[in-house]
């Protein structure tokens, strides 16, 4: 019979304890915490409704004998889980190596530089069918910038789900400039085949960045990869009658 090779790193057995335990307790040493002592439980997916509508989603790791223990409150923009990039992944160790050493830990997903315009729940089917596009009236304090538009689809449960999207990179000779000193953009969101049902609602998200899906825009001309300092754009989307912002929809009559 084959023998289980055994590494063992600081005093720790890998093979006894699994990669990723192993990689919390050098990190948790490494940084001067107590010994775990906890087995954790996590709780994915949790819904925060707040007062606007909006829901935000949370993921809770705390010990298995749960009790009144402290409690961290971790709130990020970039993914709260380690299915969702590399910045989830971090916030998921960080989370269960706190857990293990008797705290309550919320990793609760926000992201406040998003707008969303949402229409009341549909009474009947719509079929979206062909390329989407969104026309924006926008205005930035800087002449490099993004605006990204995506289409979503909100269920019944409030839950939100991507459909389509695309994005308009800012530079000076881009879009069409307007008397009032706004810029006119259109934003190619790709095609879709979608069927809206009844009850769910049709989401559109208005922000200016999407990374790791785009390069992020640091704000100036540097070369995408290349540049180092970012600056802060303060963005604007009109949508009055004198800046008629329009979500472009290609609906479409199917009989099933």
């Amino acid at each position: 019979m084959a023998r289980r090779a055994a590494i063992t790193m600081a005093g720790i057995t890998i093979a006894r304890v699994g990669v990723v335990t192993a990689r919390r307790e050098l990190i948790g040493r490494a940084l001067g915490l107590r010994p775990a002592r906890h087995r954790v439980r996590a709780h994915a997916g949790i819904r925060v409704p707040l007062p606007d509508g909006v829901t935000l989603m949370a993921d809770r790791f705390a010990p298995v004998d749960d009790g009144p223990l402290p409690t961290i409150l971790i709130r990020t923009p970039y993914g709260r889980s380690s299915e969702i990039g590399p910045f989830g992944a971090i916030y998921t160790l960080g989370a269960e190596m706190f857990a293990e050493r008797g705290y309550h830990v919320v990793v609760q997903g926000v992201c406040g530089d998003v707008l969303t315009f949402t229409t009341p729940p549909l009474e009947s089917p719509l079929d979206v069918i062909g390329p989407v596009r969104a026309e924006l009236y926008v205005r930035s304090s800087l002449a490099h910038t993004d605006f990204i538009a995506r289409l979503c689809v909100v269920d019944q449960g409030r839950r939100s789900s991507n459909i389509c999207d695309g994005l308009f990179r800012v530079a000076p000779g881009k879009g069409a400039p307007q008397p009032d000193g706004s810029l006119r953009i259109e934003i190619d969101m790709w095609a879709t085949a979608q069927r809206f049902l009844p009850g769910q609602r049709v989401r559109l998200q208005v922000c200016s960045a999407a990374h790791p899906r785009w390069s992020r825009n640091l704000g100036n001309d540097a070369p995408l990869g290349h540049g180092r300092a970012g600056a802060v754009a303060r963005q604007t989307i009109h949508h009055d009658a004198e800046h008629p912002s329009a979500l472009v929809l290609p609906v479409r009559n199917v009989e099933c």
